[in-house]
């Protein structure tokens, strides 16, 4: 496979950990999760002090009236991936924001309307649908775009980034303004995760516990958050860079379609590997949720790849929340952040794949899994 790896021109992301280096930094030395709980359970929103940045972030389209949260958790992102970002009048720009829930709380909120009253809202289409958020964050550009939105689960936001990689290398775009945004916080969201047995229940300083060595039935917990960035080919010079990705897909027997072997992320590993020519990453940050099955899938997978010779490991689920489709893409602000730093931190609570340490860190695969069997894994490297 022919390794063209792609520039992360710019970046910018939004999270219960903040929306700044500095605060990542913060976040995963603090001595406990920046979660909060209410009588539905656990959850990990962006900090209050955020609050005021997300309500303000697309005032120039319908005067930030009837915007989904989902779309200005992705206009807060994509505002800091744009600034001292020069696009060429003349370049072609594919925007692609991926979303496991698309506009979840405004079609929760249209739909509790019809049920109430009878009939729907003229607001209901096409301010509830997936489709409007890619196109929204589109006009913030101030040129002409092509736009594309999807949802493949949770590797939405990977996904995107691979569509990327097909449209700068095919020509069919100079430039790409993609990522994952998610606004998961809602009651049925919730609801439908509670009802899964799944979510994190016991209020402690780190109740979300992906790759815990004791693991976990129910050591996961919803998040919100985005993360958007600007790509372009590898000839311009740039402090990150995409140098593998690798898809795959299985058929499992469970409503995931994942199996326990994590047969589909084997190969979605391997291929990316092959695609940056490297025999292994020097860290890993899992897609490991924190739920029993999969976890063990993910590890499963590594350890069928690796053997003796496994990776570090690493996950900020424990600090930010599962984001669904925005996770993988938060995965790679934080595989940027520790390419930055060179440096790994212990997870906060006894955890797998926590004892390699490397000496230098230049190259970091990201990993995500979606229902239907989907795997994808990209390599970051500096």
């Amino acid at each position: 496979m022919q390794n063209r790896k792609l520039a992360i021109l710019g970046m910018g992301f939004i999270s219960a950990a903040g929306n700044t280096f500095e605060g990542l930094k913060e976040t995963f030395s603090a001595r406990s999760a920046p979660y909060a709980k209410d009588e539905d359970g656990i959850f990990f929103p962006i900090p209050q002090v955020l609050h005021h940045t997300v309500e303000g972030s697309i005032q120039s389209i319908h005067n930030g009236q009837r915007l989904d949260r989902t779309v200005k958790l992705a206009a807060t992102a994509m505002l800091d991936c744009l600034q001292n970002l020069n696009i060429p009048s003349t370049e072609k720009v594919l925007v692609n924001i991926g979303s496991s829930r698309g506009a979840s709380h405004t079609w929760e909120n249209e739909f509790g309307s019809f049920l109430a009253l009878g009939k729907s809202s003229p607001k209901a289409s096409p301010y509830s649908t997936p489709g409007n958020i890619s196109s929204n964050i589109a006009t913030l550009l101030s040129k002409q775009s092509i736009v594309v939105d999807h949802s493949v689960t949770c590797g939405s936001g990977l996904q995107a980034i691979a569509n990327a990689a097909a449209w700068i290398r095919s020509g069919m775009a100079g430039m790409a303004i993609v990522g994952g945004a998610e606004a998961p916080l809602t009651p049925f969201t919730r609801s439908q995760m509670k009802a899964l047995k799944i979510t994190a229940s016991v209020d402690s300083d780190f109740p979300a516990k992906p790759l815990s060595a004791e693991n976990p039935k129910t050591g996961m917990a919803l998040g919100e958050g985005a993360a958007i960035f600007a790509l372009g080919d590898a000839n311009q010079e740039a402090s990150f860079y995409i140098t593998g990705i690798g898809m795959a897909n299985e058929r499992g027997d469970s409503p995931s379609g994942i199996t326990g072997e994590g047969k589909a992320l084997y190969e979605s590993m391997k291929l990316a590997l092959a695609n940056a020519g490297i025999e292994k990453p020097d860290l890993i940050i899992t897609h490991a949720p924190g739920t029993e099955k999969g976890d063990s899938a993910e590890l499963n997978a590594i350890q069928h790849l690796f053997g003796e010779r496994c990776p570090r490991l690493f996950s900020n689920k424990h600090v930010m929340g599962h984001t669904l489709g925005a996770s993988g893409t938060l995965s790679i602000v934080t595989a940027c952040y520790l390419l930055m730093k060179n440096e790994v931190p212990n997870l906060p609570y006894s955890a797998i794949g926590q004892n390699q340490t490397p000496e230098n860190i230049k190259s970091v695969m990201i990993n995500a899994t979606g229902f239907g069997g989907n795997a994808i894994s990209i390599v970051v490297s500096l």
